[in-house]
């Protein structure tokens, strides 16, 4: 009898326990944008969030999962394909916010992968509402608003860029004459593409955190700053029938031909002074 109490006991307080540990990490839901991050470079970043955080929630968000659906189902990811009702509209980003805030009452925690400066005010909003928030992004190309928003950064690599950057390094150790690589307007088929669809995103997000619309002039003064070595004179784009490469004769057709942002004059501006304002197509 006495021994029978004291495996009860012992259950009670295994059981007690087990109870206690579970319950101490945060639960955290874990949004990836799988438009602006491929999930693959989120993985081990991942892996480091489930030693810290009970992460019970795991979804990956595009409009389309052509590669790396592979690395969803070896992360316990559940991949969420959205459909824009309206041509243009950013169905991913409204799909994974309503997603959020949907889980406010669950989560301790949230976890966004993506540099995309929209999601500030979601971030902003889960923060007023006592969660801890955290970001996933590259070091370059994440919007300095989810940086100075969330509690923690959690840089990853970009496997491109970093090969890049180790080439030139090795190149300028060997003497190597630096490459002007050239530039297309099929962005993302090349790593000096990619490179340059980052720039200008950068300094789109940079330029959105500040209380004014962007304009043309405001952009070209921004990235001219943070790109000290930026020529236009480097860049060549594929233009007409049959496609020839085109030199842009200016800043404003840099980018157009870039084929990133939507420009719509602004009224009252004309002539050598005519000025756009940008969105993102």
């Amino acid at each position: 009898m006495q021994f029978g109490d004291r495996t009860v006991g012992l259950r009670t307080r295994l059981t007690h326990s087990d109870a206690s540990s579970a319950t101490s990490r945060k639960r955290l839901a874990l949004f990836i944008d799988a438009d602006n991050i491929p999930v693959n470079s989120v993985l081990e970043v991942i892996s480091r969030l489930e030693i810290r955080f009970d992460l019970y929630y795991r979804r990956a968000y595009a409009s389309g999962f052509n590669s790396g659906v592979e690395f969803l189902g070896q992360s316990g990811i559940k991949p969420v394909q959205t459909f824009p009702s309206v041509q243009g509209r950013a169905a991913t980003d409204v799909t994974l916010v309503v997603d959020a805030m949907s889980e406010i009452g669950r989560a301790d925690a949230f976890c966004l992968a993506s540099g995309d400066g929209d999601y500030a005010e979601l971030l902003q909003r889960l923060r007023e509402n006592g969660k801890h928030v955290l970001v996933i992004g590259r070091a370059v190309g994440t919007s300095a608003a989810l940086r100075a928003i969330c509690n923690e950064f959690l840089e990853i690599d970009d496997p491109q860029t970093g090969t890049d950057s180790r080439k030139q390094v090795r190149d300028a150790k060997e003497g190597a004459a630096p490459r002007v690589a050239e530039k297309s307007n099929s962005l993302g088929e090349r790593v000096d593409a990619k490179n340059l669809k980052e720039d200008l995103m950068r300094t789109f997000h940079i330029l959105r955190t500040l209380p004014i619309q962007v304009t043309m002039r405001h952009f070209a003064l921004k990235h001219h700053e943070l790109n000290a070595e930026f020529s236009i004179k480097n860049y060549r784009f594929l233009k007409g029938n049959p496609p020839t490469y085109h030199q842009p004769c200016d800043f404003t057709d840099f980018i157009r031909s870039s084929n990133i942002f939507k420009l719509a004059r602004i009224p009252g501006t004309r002539g050598t002074a005519v000025d756009y304002f940008l969105t993102i197509k």
